[in-house]
């Protein structure tokens, strides 16, 4: 039986994602790894369905990734999860979110990318919850019940079934990371 390359990608990305998300909700330092794994496939498959920004959106996850490993294992580093957020910030984030999507947009309206409203508006709002994700801020959770969501409409659109799929299960794994995170005290 011959099963397709991108098959057996798409089934590696599914299950190290799952795994990369399902340890970022338990709080272990093994999401990192798991997800790198999972966006570097992802990233590969994206691109070849058109859509660059998420392509380059794994890429960035990468970078984060590396990252967020490394402040998550600092050793004289207990990182709390933090709730409260600064509403100064919030507008800084916000200016300079929409800037980006604006550019992004226009970007990808050159290279004639499938889809790109969601992708580059998608692609931006994953970067700002990657960074809520990297300081275990609850915030983070919210955000990616409603990016996840919409991913799970784009990728059904592109015939990406096996990423629409693994995107519904991020969904009901922010769902569950909203609820485990809140259950602990600041």
């Amino acid at each position: 039986m011959n099963i397709p390359v991108h098959v057996v990608l798409d089934v590696c990305a599914l299950c190290t994602g799952f795994a990369g998300v399902w340890l970022t909700a338990k709080q272990h330092i093994g999401c990192w790894p798991a997800g790198i794994v999972s966006v570097c496939i992802q990233g590969f498959r994206f691109f070849q369905s058109e859509l660059y920004a998420d392509a380059a959106l794994q890429m960035l996850f990468v970078v984060m990734g590396v990252y967020g490993w490394i402040y998550w294992k600092a050793p004289n580093k207990k990182i709390k999860i933090k709730w409260p957020l600064v509403f100064s910030n919030f507008m800084y984030v916000c200016i300079a979110a929409m800037l980006f999507w604006i550019l992004l947009y226009k970007v990808l309206i050159f290279l004639n990318g499938a889809r790109p409203i969601l992708d580059s508006g998608l692609t931006v709002l994953s970067l700002i919850a990657t960074g809520y994700t990297i300081l275990k801020h609850k915030l983070t959770w919210p955000l990616w019940i409603g990016i996840d969501t919409f991913y799970v409409v784009l990728f059904a659109i592109q015939n990406l079934w096996f990423y629409s799929v693994l995107y519904l299960l991020y969904t009901l794994l922010a769902i569950y990371g909203l609820i485990s995170w809140r259950a602990q005290k600041p």
